[in-house]
This record gives C-alpha cells, structure tokens and sequence, in this order.
C-alpha cells in the first residue's frame, strides 16, 4: 500500500517520472533490465526533449487510439536512421507488423498510467478495455473559425500548405521584388513563402519561425544549468503542429523545417538565450524600459488616428556605454550580489570606438528628411513624454510634407542617443527620420516578411560620398554589430490587433512580448551597473503590463504549435 501512495505522490509531480518506474515494472516483468527509481531512459527522454512533466494525462487522453499523434511515441518506435539507444519495449507474444506493434504499446502504456500498475502477463482484456472505454477525442476549438484578418482557418492545421507553380511562380515574383535580401531564389524558401500567397498574405513562415525562436527561449531557460539549446531537428518531434503534420505530409514537413532554418541563416541569427556571452550594456535598465514605453505610447497614438495602419517604426537606441565580457570570465560574475561600485575590471581601459557616427551628418549627406528634439522631460512622465514625441513628430511631418494619412505605407525611424547618458547635464537627443528610398514605403499587397527585410535593409543610412552614393559600408541594419553599441526596437503594425515587436542587438534578434522584457533586459544588461539592481519587478510590471503588443492571429498560431502543453501565453499582468 505505501508503495502505490508513494506513485500517487510522484504521479501528482511529475508524470515523467511515475510513467518511468512503472514502465521498469513492465520490463522486468518480461526478465528485461531497465534503470529503476523514477529517472530511466524514458524519464531522460522526456527531459531531454523539453516535455513538461505534466503532458502525459492529456496526451493520453487525446491520443490513446492513435499511436501516430501520439506525442512521446518516438522513444517507442525511434526512426530508423537515428541512433538512439532507446531500449527495445518487449512484447510477449511479439508483433512484427508495425502499426499493430505500436497500438499495443500504446495500449499498454495507457493501462501502466491509469492503473499505477503494469498489466499481468499475457492478459490483452485488461488493455482494451482501457482503451475502450475512453471518451472521444475533443475537437480543436480552433476548428472552422476563420482570421478576421486574412479569412484563413485559426485551426492552423486547416491551413493549407500545399502550393502549385503557378502560386510558386507569383511568389518568387512578388520576393524578388519586395525582399531580395531575405530570397535568394531557394527553392525551400519559395515554397515556404508561397504558403503565404496562397492563403491570402497570412504570415505562416514568420509565425511559424517565431514560434520555434519562442520555445527556443523558454526550453533554454528550462535547461540553463545544462546549457541546453532546442535545435529546429528537436522542436520538429515536440512541436504539436509538425507532430501532426510528420506522417501524412512528410515531404512538407521536411520543407518547413528547412525553411526555417534558411529563413534565420537568410534573415538574422537568432537570438542568444541566457546571460550575453560577449557583451554587457552599461546602461539604465529603468530608462530603456520607459523608453519602451514611450514608443508603445506613440505607437498607439499613431493607431488611434484613423487610416495610419500598415506602418513600421524602427526605434535604435544609441546605449550609454558597452562592457566587453573578457574570455574565460564567468558570465554570472556580472550578475552577483555585490555593490553597484565598479570593479576593477570595470576600470580597465578598454578601447572604445564609436561605431554609430554622427547621425545628423549622414542623414544630410543623404538627404533625408529629419527632425531632433531632446529629452528634457522625466521619462516616468508618460502624459508629458508623449506630448514631447507627438509635437516632435507633427514637426518632423511638417519638413517631410507628405500625405495627411502619413505614415500609412510607410516607414520611418526614431533614433534615441544617450551616448552622453553619464553626463548629468546632458539629455538625451532623438532624432525622427525617413528611411532611405530602398525601404521607406510599404508596396501594394506587401508580403508579410517586407517589414524584415527593410529592417534588414538600413536602420541607420551610411553617409553618402562625394559622388552621392551611400557608402554601403556603413550601413547599419537588422544584422549589424557594431559592437553592441544600439539596440532597436522595431514596430510592424499592420492593424489594431497585428502588432509585431521586434529586438535587435549585437546582429541577433527575438520578438518580444511584454513578459519577456523582464527576462531578456537583466540578460544583456550589467546589473552592477546604473543602480539597476533598484529596479525591482514590481516596478518593472507596472511598466510592462501597459504595453500593448498584440498579434491575435500569431497568439493563436502559437499555442497550436508549441512543444509546450500547458502555457500562459500571452501572460496576463495582475
């Protein structure tokens, strides 16, 4: 008795674990060897893979019929070509044809899990009657609504994927035009990309890349003192889109998959998850956060005056000062208990230059429509920081002279320099720019990646030579480095409700929610640093829960494909 009161209890804690010692059971019971206590090679599967120790009760409910969707069915049934070294699961009598073998199994697991028990030797009733007697399978509640936005199914599995060359033929038209830096001709990426044409610009491939690039972050940060890093080969066998979509449409799973990765070695590198491992900004966590703010201020603003959507706004903000991370030295040495003093390494001279320029010059050089203002207001002062930014914009918009709708279709920057942030007596200034000609206007029935590729086009123009020509050189963009010296903040808003957010820095990006701000910042900030350490979470959420960053179409794309099966996405601030 107190051993099935003790498998109540780890059942209650992690079903991983109960699952393990009770599939030990089973093999033992057949004279097979298997790791006892709970942490067996199904329990390291699972870890491993990134499952949640309480996805087994609802995928067997889901599932307990259909070995093909059943999630965890790879540890069972391992494809062929990988080496594994999962232990053989026994059967006794033995089955050879596949599928039969497999819905035995799950037979027999879904009895080990609803009994605490393996099933007795050579007795099929007991099995099938379990799997008999469970109800049906809910239907998605997802299923035959359709997005307000582009009329596709929100079922993402309605959404069809297969494309024909004429669909093919318009979207390496429309790429070549309108991305020329994302596409390269790549057949991958053109399939990929044409899903997007078929189903009337709904923006697949980019939600479906955020949704692997939002699990990255989360499975990183569920394994950080392993290091562990989700790799796209992984998420594919965990992610419930592709695990329904792996048996039936295997080709294009493949496809996607590849896409993918092409689409991030094409577009920006990832972002690195966890403590930066080169650098650390030496700058106001509290400051860049009403920073953020502020642009979401203006930002809605913007929206609420009717007929301005799509837009885009790239916010890059000049930080204050930049600490290189010297090789060999611990990552969490910045990130300890002690005083905001700095160190001696603080200390150490450390060549510095700038990278960023002097933006006015370029931005004349180039002739490009500008106003600057300076921040001479305190940054908590939301009503009369964003009475600054809209008297500032009115102005800028006065020089530009450009449509009374503007910036509908269009795009525009707002540089924020605190490059002389140490100076007490100096403020901030910003500057309101045009983008270059290249990438300033959203064309007609823009695809869904356009926004990307202008980011990656130019953020801050080069200054242009004597012949007239952007030195190319000096371009600042989406990949750019320079040596950690900006961080952007870039604004897709192509509706009320379709607001994409998007962080760049050291050549590496992530979309952002408000509830990761919170995680990402004390990540690439020094903490030692600018009192940062007084900026306590529970101003930081007071801050953050008034952003408004919503995607309804991603949020619900996301929580059908994440390996995750219980989340809280988009979080809810108290």
């Amino acid at each position: 008795m107190a051993s099935q009161i003790d498998l109540e209890k780890l059942k209650s804690e992690d079903q991983r674990k109960y699952l393990d010692v009770i599939i030990g059971q089973y093999f033992r019971s057949l004279g097979k060897d298997y790791e006892d206590g709970g942490s067996g090679a199904f329990f390291k599967y699972c870890d491993s893979n990134g499952f949640d120790k309480n996805d087994l009760e609802e995928e067997f409910r889901d599932n307990y019929d259909k070995p093909d969707d059943f999630m965890f069915m790879e540890f069972f049934d391992p494809p062929e070509d990988e080496d594994t070294n999962y232990p053989e699961f026994p059967l006794n009598p033995s089955i050879s044809d596949k599928d039969a073998r497999n819905k035995k199994i799950l037979e027999i697991l879904k009895y080990c899990f609803d009994n605490g028990k393996p099933p007795s030797f050579g007795n099929d009733s007991q099995s099938s009657q379990a799997s008999q007697s469970q109800p049906k399978r809910r239907k998605s509640s997802a299923a035959k609504r359709l997005s307000q936005h582009y009329n596709t199914p929100k079922n993402i599995l309605e959404i069809v994927i297969e494309t024909d060359k004429k669909t093919q033929k318009e979207c390496h038209k429309l790429y070549s035009s309108q991305c020329p830096l994302l596409y390269k001709e790549e057949d991958v990426l053109k399939r990929c990309f044409a899903i997007s044409i078929k189903n009337n610009r709904y923006p697949f491939l980019i939600n479906l890349v955020d949704s692997f690039l939002r699990d990255k972050s989360l499975y990183q940060r569920a394994h950080s003192k392993k290091n562990k890093d989700l790799q796209m080969v992984k998420w594919r066998t965990t992610s419930k889109y592709f695990h329904a979509i792996n048996k039936e449409q295997k080709k294009m799973a493949d496809t996607l998959a590849s896409g993918v990765d092409t689409f991030l070695r094409r577009g920006c590198t990832s972002w690195d998850y966890g403590p930066a491992k080169l650098a650390r900004i030496q700058d106001s966590v509290e400051d860049i956060s009403y920073y953020v703010l502020m642009m979401n201020n203006f930002v809605q603003n913007l929206i609420n005056n009717h007929n301005t959507t799509p837009f885009q706004i790239d916010f890059p903000i000049a930080i204050n000062k930049v600490k290189t991370i010297k090789i060999g030295k611990q990552t969490d040495e910045l990130s300890d208990d002690s005083d905001n003093e700095p160190s001696d390494d603080d200390n150490d001279d450390q060549k510095f230059m700038d990278e960023i320029g002097d933006i006015e010059e370029k931005l004349k050089s180039n002739n490009l429509c500008y106003h600057s203002f300076e921040m001479d207001q305190d940054l908590k002062d939301e009503s009369l920081v964003t009475r600054l930014v809209n008297n500032a914009f009115n102005k800028y918009k006065e020089k530009l002279k450009d449509g009374a709708n503007y910036p509908q279709k269009r795009r525009f920057i707002m540089f924020i320099d605190r490059r002389q942030a140490d100076n007490d007596k100096a403020n901030d200034k910003l500057t309101i720019f045009d983008a270059p000609k290249n990438c300033n206007s959203i064309p007609d029935e823009q695809v869904p990646e356009w926004f990307f590729n202008a980011t990656k086009t130019c953020i801050i123009p080069g200054k242009a030579e004597g012949n007239g020509q952007m030195n190319k050189k000096n371009i600042i963009r989406a990949d750019s480095g320079v040596g950690g010296q900006i961080i952007t903040i870039s604004f897709c808003v192509e509706a009320e409700d379709i607001i994409k957010c998007y962080m760049f820095w050291m050549g590496r990006y992530t979309r952002i929610y408000p509830e990761d701000l919170g995680l990402i910042l004390p990540e690439i900030f020094d903490m030692n640093a600018n009192n940062n350490k007084t900026f306590q979470a529970k101003e930081q959420n007071s801050v953050f829960s008034k952003l408004k960053i919503i995607d309804t179409d991603y949020e619900s794309f996301y929580n059908q494909a994440t390996y995750k099966k219980h989340v809280d996405f988009p979080k809810t601030f108290a």
